[in-house]
């Protein structure tokens, strides 16, 4: 490791710039991921699929949340949940968990039943645009303000992290406060609120910052034990 900022310190963009540089720069795939995502429409079925990878990555981690979605082949299709009885739902989950339907799978399900019920009844996807995102049409206009939206409308399992990954997955701006970016702050001795503050000072997006450090602590870093260690030793402190 690098151990010639350890007296003289690393601001947040010498920080980003060796993240990036070291996962791969725009050759990353997350990274081209994250250029691809601005493109959104925001409609209920993007919100939906978003949601249903959202909810079930929560406390799982997102390997075992694509192995899981995809082996299983779940819809994603709001309508499809939104149609379905109670009694339906718990044949549902019945199939796709044949060992047995645990607590939190049981509350996720229930929670992502609720939450295609609700956007089914939104009349038009205007009407929902307009009620949500204040009518908002691209993902690439959401930021901050729209976490927010999303966080009053009290939906289960979108609380603080979530919505703020909600705002993200759908294309626009937002830093999901998980166990990474917790680290980070721990580290730096920082609120989000002054991490947010200072990438946009050095002008850069935050959902890219969240792409890009994410990539990088997967790949370098691997425990949240080591995060310390290893972010003394290469970077030395946050200036």
């Amino acid at each position: 490791m690098q151990k010639g900022t350890q007296e003289t310190g690393s601001d947040i963009a010498t920080i980003f710039n060796a993240c990036f540089s070291a996962i791969g720069g725009n050759n990353n795939p997350d990274v081209r991921s994250y250029f691809g995502r601005g493109k959104q429409k925001i409609t209920r079925a993007a919100f939906f699929k978003h949601v249903v990878w959202a909810v079930w990555v929560s406390g799982m981690g997102r390997k075992a949340t694509r192995t899981f979605l995809t082996e299983s082949g779940i819809s994603y299709d709001f309508v499809a949940y939104a149609s379905m009885s109670r009694s339906q739902l718990v044949e549902f989950m019945s199939k796709v968990h044949y060992l047995g339907v645990t607590y939190w799978a049981e509350k996720k399900w229930l929670a992502i039943y609720s939450i295609a019920q609700w956007l089914a009844k939104f009349a038009t996807e205007d009407g929902f645009r307009r009620d949500v995102f204040g009518g908002k049409t691209d993902g690439e206009q959401l930021d901050k303000t729209d976490v927010q939206r999303i966080l009053r409308l009290n939906l289960p399992f979108i609380r603080w992290a979530n919505s703020h990954y909600l705002v993200k997955n759908l294309g626009g701006q937002a830093i999901k406060c998980d166990r990474w970016v917790d680290e980070l702050l721990d580290w730096g001795r920082l609120s989000q609120t002054e991490l947010e503050s200072r990438l946009e000072k050095h002008k850069i997006p935050l959902s890219l910052f969240d792409t890009v450090f994410w990539a990088y602590c997967e790949m370098f870093i691997g425990r949240t034990s080591d995060f310390r260690d290893h972010f003394d030793a290469k970077f030395g402190f946050l200036k």
